[in-house]
């Protein structure tokens, strides 16, 4: 067990190419999982435009939230937090009921994110929107260990694929806006092979002949960025190899490891504790889901 708040804290962004995915409901019972362990846990429900993660942990929306803080409504980070009804796990909540939570300012999330280095927890978890908005970008690249949530669907892996593409390329963006000739170049790839089927090696490439130093700076950020990705709702073993192949276009195309975490069986029990506001991990340890999370947790969540 870690010594809660010696350090800063673990964090996870957790995300989706596409709505429907299970995230949230991972995300929550991942944290229930890691709070039964000991440790002090805080989801942070960073959906802006459609938070409803506390719906998985019986908490009122009308709790102090993101939107009181962003508004001024409330000035200090540290009141965020709420306890829930599992011990150790407490949750910042969204709210999206606030007109124009959706799109909050870049100086916003800035703010947000320093401040979640701060909270008083051995984990953060953070819940974010599907797709590859300003808001989902933002937070899921701030941290090199992200999480990516795909269901079995072919269509959830394109939308897994753009997430991780547009990570990349935001970071690519940041880090050769020094240089007009290499910001050209880049552009050029996104604008042509970036679009098809370019590979990120090849980029690299072409900018080392203009910026040594600028490729060798994409070059360290591709090494360190690490995300994870899990399968949700996995039905047959030709689901769980579709992964496997997925990790493999993932590093021939966008030259990063993505980690296979590993994957969660369809489990009518996950169903079940949606409908009734629950989590499946507490209701049901033996199910298969609930085994599945804790396998994952075991051997990827450290």
């Amino acid at each position: 067990m870690r010594q809660s708040w010696k350090n800063n804290p673990i964090i996870y962004p957790v995300a989706s190419g596409k709505g429907g995915t299970g995230k949230s409901t991972i995300v929550s019972n991942i944290g229930a999982s890691l709070a039964g362990k000991g440790y002090n846990v805080i989801l942070v429900d960073c959906d802006f435009g459609g938070s409803d993660l506390h719906l998985f942990l019986d908490v009122p929306i009308k709790v102090p939230n993101l939107g009181h803080f962003v508004n001024g409504e409330i000035t200090t980070f540290c009141d965020l937090p709420r306890p829930t009804s599992v011990k150790g796990l407490k949750i910042i909540c969204g709210g999206s009921e606030n007109i124009g939570m959706a799109n909050i300012s870049e100086i916003s999330r800035n703010e947000i994110k320093n401040y979640l280095y701060e909270l008083e927890a051995d984990y953060v978890l953070i819940d974010l929107g599907a797709g590859t908005g300003k808001n989902t970008l933002d937070y899921f690249s701030f941290v090199k260990t992200g999480i990516v949530v795909c269901t079995p669907e072919p269509q959830s892996r394109v939308c897994a694929y753009s997430l991780l593409k547009n990570s990349v390329f935001k970071s690519f963006v940041e880090i050769c806006l020094p240089d007009k000739n290499v910001t050209q170049i880049l552009e050029n790839f996104i604008k042509g092979p970036g679009r098809r089927n370019g590979k990120v090696c090849d980029l690299v490439d072409n900018i080392r002949v203009k910026n040594s130093s600028i490729s060798y700076e994409i070059i360290e950020y591709l090494k360190s960025f690490r995300p994870g990705i899990i399968a949700n709702r996995v039905r047959k073993r030709s689901q769980i190899d579709d992964v496997n192949r997925f990790v493999k276009v993932v590093r021939e195309f966008l030259s990063i490891e993505l980690t296979n975490f590993g994957f969660i069986r369809s489990d009518r029990t996950v169903l079940e504790a949606c409908q009734t506001g629950s989590l499946f991990v507490l209701d049901n340890e033996e199910a298969p889901a609930s085994m599945d999370l804790r396998r994952i947790m075991d051997l990827r969540i450290k």
